[in-house]
């Protein structure tokens, strides 16, 4: 049997609503099929606050930026932020990872 999981749920925090979404594909994870985890403000014009894509040890993305409610307290000081952190070169737009840094799936006693 091969079992997936899609999780969507909506929070509502001090007047805000936030969109979770979580991924996880069938099998263990890899470049090609990732597991998924984000964070977005809700609606159109929602930002995205977290987003995690991993798609084995080698291929991973990590973006975090503030919610615009930050943006508000800090009076304009905080204009935009957003921290990236990946290995693999993960394209967000495709969701999908731009390189192969593993090219051979086999095992190394397999070879």
């Amino acid at each position: 049997m091969t079992l997936e999981a899609n999780i969507k749920v909506g929070l509502k925090i001090d007047q805000e609503v936030y969109d979770i979404d979580v991924a996880i594909p069938a099998g263990v994870p890899t470049p090609a099929a990732p597991y998924t985890f984000s964070i977005a403000e809700s609606g159109d014009d929602g930002a995205d606050l977290l987003n995690v894509v991993v798609g084995d040890s080698t291929h991973f993305y990590v973006a975090v930026s503030p919610p615009k409610q930050v943006k508000d307290w800090t009076e304009g000081v905080v204009q935009d932020l957003e921290v990236v952190v990946n290995d693999g070169g993960y394209d967000p737009e495709t969701g999908k990872f731009t390189d192969n840094k593993n090219p051979d799936p086999k095992p190394a006693d397999q070879k």
